[in-house]
């Protein structure tokens, strides 16, 4: 949800609502560190996919 974090709160107040996408944006178009906010966008995506995995066969196991 970047979005409609970043035009309601850019991030928030002493970063309260910062969330992953935003630290991406931030650190590749603000910071300037491109291959650190892409290294951060592989990282996340190889865990969400692990996460993405490891519930989908929990919930495979629950139907059978």
């Amino acid at each position: 949800m970047f979005d409609i974090i970043w035009l309601l709160t850019a991030g928030g107040p002493a970063n309260g609502t910062r969330t992953m996408p935003v630290l991406i944006y931030e650190t590749a178009f603000k910071g300037y560190r491109l291959s650190e906010a892409a290294t951060v966008s592989v990282i996340a995506t190889v865990l969400l996919l692990a996460f993405a995995l490891v519930t989908a066969r929990a919930l495979d196991r629950e139907e059978n």
